[in-house]
């Protein structure tokens, strides 16, 4: 769990029955997390990403 802002940059994002949840920012905040995977995202066995807030992902997703 991220508790605020996350920013994340890598090569391969790669998720075996797992879950990231971002809460974003707290009161009045709207906060943007970013997940930039210059290659690949790969979510399997029922893993997921959410957020609260804005969310942004790039890379290609399967």
């Amino acid at each position: 769990m991220v508790y605020g802002t996350l920013k994340l940059s890598l090569e391969v994002l790669r998720m075996w029955n797992s879950i990231l949840q971002i809460e974003g920012g707290g009161g009045d905040m709207v906060a943007t997390s970013t997940n930039d995977a210059s290659n690949l995202v790969l979510l399997q066995d029922g893993s997921i990403i959410t957020s609260k807030s804005n969310l942004g992902v790039q890379g290609q997703i399967f």
